[in-house]
């Protein structure tokens, strides 16, 4: 990665992809009838957390 690069890019990078996939993911399992799994909710908190903590850190 390039020196002064903007920070917490990379957690927002990486929050919004898990976030959107356990969204997605939610979202398919809804559509089928069956009850979405924990997974989904865990890789969703998880995805939210990471994309929350690089606005914080690029805030700073």
């Amino acid at each position: 990665m390039a020196k002064g690069g903007r920070k917490g890019a990379l957690e927002q990078f990486a929050g919004c992809v898990l976030l959107s996939l356990g969204l997605l993911n939610i979202l398919l399992a809804l559509k089928s009838g069956s009850p979405p799994d924990i997974f989904s909710y865990a890789l969703s908190a998880i995805g939210a957390t990471s994309l929350l903590t690089g606005l914080w850190r690029a805030r700073n």
